[in-house]
């Protein structure tokens, strides 16, 4: 039984996401800086500092984003006066950012599909988040040719949203945090947080 109701709130979360989908008329770090805008400027700044300069740098600003964003939340739970607890959630963003040694987009998104897929999400739950990628594609021209481009930098930010909100949501499940004001507070902070 407790095994069903595990699939039925990882599909939860996963739902949930699709649902918010993935905006990509935002620049890759105008949410993170406006997420930060009222928290210390020197947290913000730490933050940056482990952005990559490449193109993972998206990946990197979404993980960071979400760890700032996941953590607010897990702040407010009885969980976060116990020590073992917070040493496993903080583990979670090292985790789930795209590995050191990827270098382009199709790496990463092998990467961070292959984390989802140990996660146990399903193949419904897999076949949607790869439908909803396709959201990203747009007709570019070049002189009077017309052919259709994808925005992988969108991409990867929505992947690392979805990895990290499975993630995040199967601890809050573990242990036992998924009550009705932390589901409210992780469905506004979705909104906010996604790419």
């Amino acid at each position: 039984m407790s095994n069903f109701i595990g699939k039925a709130i990882t599909g939860s979360m996963i739902a949930l996401s699709s649902l918010t989908g993935c905006d990509s008329g935002i620049t890759y770090n105008n949410k993170a800086e406006k997420y930060m805008a009222d928290k210390p400027a020197k947290e913000y700044v730490q933050m940056e500092k482990g952005w990559r300069n490449d193109c993972m740098r998206y990946a990197d600003i979404q993980s960071s984003l979400d760890s700032v964003a996941y953590k607010d939340i897990f702040n407010g739970t009885k969980a976060a006066k116990d020590s073992s607890k917070v040493a496993e959630f903080n583990k979670i963003a090292a985790k789930m950012k795209v590995d050191k040694n990827i270098k382009t987009y199709e790496e990463a998104f092998k990467n961070l599909d292959n984390k989802m897929l140990d996660m146990g999400i399903t193949t419904k739950e897999h076949k949607i988040n790869l439908k909803e990628y396709n959201n990203y594609e747009y007709k570019k021209s070049v002189g009077r040719f017309i052919y259709n481009h994808i925005d992988n930098s969108k991409v990867l930010q929505c992947r690392q949203f979805k990895a990290d909100s499975i993630a995040y949501n199967q601890f809050f499940k573990k242990h036992n945090l998924l009550n009705d004001s932390v589901i409210s507070q992780i469905t506004k902070v979705s909104k906010k947080i996604k790419p």
